[in-house]
């Protein structure tokens, strides 16, 4: 995926099979960004997404 890209997930429909690669690629300036309405585990509480300013 080029560096430039960002991410919509809006729905629970599986897009990302493993958050864990999202947000590696997202504290490794991978992907440009991400916007996330949900996640495979909720509510979120204490996860490595808050700390990746590239994130809404």
């Amino acid at each position: 995926m080029k560096d430039t890209a960002i991410i919509v997930i809006t729905a629970r429909s599986g897009l990302i099979k493993k958050e864990d690669d999202l947000i590696q690629a997202l504290q490794n300036n991978e992907i440009a960004g991400a916007a996330i309405d949900t996640f495979d585990h909720e509510p979120l509480g204490d996860n490595p997404v808050h700390s990746c300013n590239s994130t809404m």
